[in-house]
């Protein structure tokens, strides 16, 4: 894993397989008040091909392998001038700014209803005796065929209520936008759990969805603001699988070979190695982040950024 320079974008991140981020700008006027429409590519994914350095208690190197997906996400993108106060810029049409809405639409509906009736079409005769007080009775009846329908029509009406919901919230305040992502509505599911999949930007119908717009006053300030943006997770949120350590030939070592940390990891039973193997994934990914010059702040890491 390469140090790359904290103040560029980091290419050489191998993180940017889960949460690859990319940032750029377009113009929309220039003069007298400017504005740019910018542009923000945060596609994620669960990947199988992650990897670390490490090494054994001995001192020996060894390649950490694993998967990774994330539970949920933040992405901060600022705006701002050097040397120029934050209230210069105006952020305006936020994406996701709203994140639920109701459309109540009512329908009128014509039931036809019918009505059938049919009997028989044959003669019939009945005859019936009983003595009663020594009387005799008889009768005899005919029946006739009838066949008819009878149509009735009902006007009702239906009312039906459809939400448009989205995983994506947004936040603004000052020179500063906060998206909150959190798993798709219909998410992935690996033991249980969701994890991030997709590209944030964009709508359902595939149409690119623009963040937001930077304006300022150009006759105040010349130039274009600097506009960065990050993405956080929670060390909590990984969702860390299919770890295993090998040696610089392929060979698989035990975890109890390395300090993770845990002084009751060598006295777990084989069944309980997973746990000891996640936390052992997370202190690389950790350490990782430091040497690439990442913001670690306790549990709260960033784990890629971009700047235009």
């Amino acid at each position: 894993m390469q140090i790359h320079p904290p103040d560029q974008n980091n290419p050489s991140n191998p993180l940017v397989k889960v949460a690859a981020l990319t940032l750029d700008k377009e113009y929309l006027h220039v003069a007298p008040k400017s504005a740019v429409k910018v542009l923000v590519t945060l596609n994620f994914k669960r990947s199988g091909d992650l990897r670390g350095r490490a090494k054994t208690t001995k001192g020996e190197g060894a390649t950490v392998t694993f998967s990774l997906a994330l539970k949920r996400a933040s992405l901060e993108l600022s705006c701002f001038f050097e040397r120029a106060p934050a209230d210069v810029v105006n952020i305006e049409r936020v994406a996701y700014l709203s994140t639920l809405h109701a459309k109540d639409r009512v329908s009128e509906l014509i039931v036809a209803e019918t009505e059938s009736r049919r009997s028989l079409g044959a003669s019939i005769e009945a005859s019936a005796g009983a003595n009663l007080s020594g009387l005799h009775a008889g009768a005899k009846a005919k029946g006739k065929a009838e066949i008819g329908s009878k149509n009735k029509a009902a006007q009702k009406r239906k009312s039906t209520r459809s939400l448009s919901r989205s995983n994506v919230s947004a936040t603004v305040g000052g020179n500063v936008v906060h998206w909150e992502i959190n798993p798709n509505m219909v998410g992935n599911e690996l033991d249980g759990e969701s994890w991030l999949d997709g590209e944030v930007f964009k709508a359902s119908t595939g149409r690119t969805v623009d963040a937001c717009v930077v304006s300022w006053d150009q006759n105040e300030l010349r130039g274009v603001p600097v506009i960065t943006a990050s993405v956080f997770i929670s060390m909590a949120d990984l969702v860390v699988d299919n770890v295993k350590v090998l040696t610089d030939l392929g060979e698989e070592i035990h975890v109890r070979n390395f300090d993770t940390g845990n002084s009751v990891a060598s006295k777990l039973n084989p069944f309980d190695q997973s746990k000891v193997k996640e936390r052992f994934v997370r202190q690389v990914i950790r350490k990782h982040l430091l040497s690439q010059g990442m913001i670690v702040e306790g549990a709260r890491v960033q784990i890629s950024k971009a700047s235009t």
